[in-house]
């Protein structure tokens, strides 16, 4: 981190309006805010799943998965690779559904908001896994604290695909009405731009698949 940028961090939640931002994760929302014309980057909220709490907190609550730490074996797929982006956990779901959502976050005096998290699909047991047809990951944002939720991003699975954090493909819609996009190719960077301002942004993310040696991890 420079000097230019900690500054900026240290004054980023100033709720000056007409300054352009951007939202992204780690899952982690972080903006990208001009102030006098320099631009920089600060985080708003974040959860990075790890044992000490993130602050700023997204206040995520969960329904199923669990924290996923450690690495794939030799014999797995994609075979010993980490099942976290950064730090040492990441959340997960094999055989089931898990649902994570966040409180409210204030992005009303903001503009060019994204949101992007980091996703993985590995094969369990063996080699010969991964994410099919009946397994997806869905990405939801409310404009209202929850009353409605939009569907944004389907990752459908495609023949036990896998795939490691350190893929480098990416899957990138844009906010706007109506505007869902799906894709069962491997992309392990998921962004969401022009996000609304408001001062009750909420995002739904549920994870799906329907097999033990099947496991999903975002972080």
């Amino acid at each position: 981190m420079n000097t230019n940028l900690s500054k900026l961090m240290s004054t980023s939640f100033k709720r000056t309006k007409h300054t352009t931002t951007k939202l992204f994760s780690l899952l982690a929302l972080l903006l990208m805010l001009g102030v006098n014309g320099v631009r920089g980057q600060t985080t708003i909220a974040l959860d990075q799943f790890e044992t000490s709490a993130s602050s700023p907190s997204l206040g995520f609550s969960f329904s199923g998965g669990a924290y996923q730490t450690g690495s794939s074996t030799s014999s797995e797929a994609p075979a010993s690779s980490a099942k976290y982006s950064q730090g040492s956990r990441g959340y997960g779901v094999n055989n089931g559904t898990a649902t994570l959502t966040t409180g409210d976050i204030n992005t009303y005096s903001y503009s060019t908001i994204a949101l992007t998290c980091r996703l993985a699909s590995f094969s369990l047991s063996s080699n010969s896994n991964g994410a099919d047809a009946g397994d997806l990951v869905t990405i939801e944002i409310s404009p209202n604290g929850g009353t409605n939720y939009y569907t944004r991003v389907n990752r459908v699975g495609n023949s036990n695909l896998t795939w490691a954090f350190s893929n480098t493909g990416t899957f990138t819609n844009t906010y706007a009405a109506n505007n869902i996009s799906s894709s069962n190719t491997a992309a392990a960077t998921l962004t969401i731009n022009g996000l609304p301002s408001t001062t009750n942004l909420r995002i739904r993310i549920t994870m799906t698949n329907d097999a033990n040696n099947e496991l999903w991890v975002i972080d």
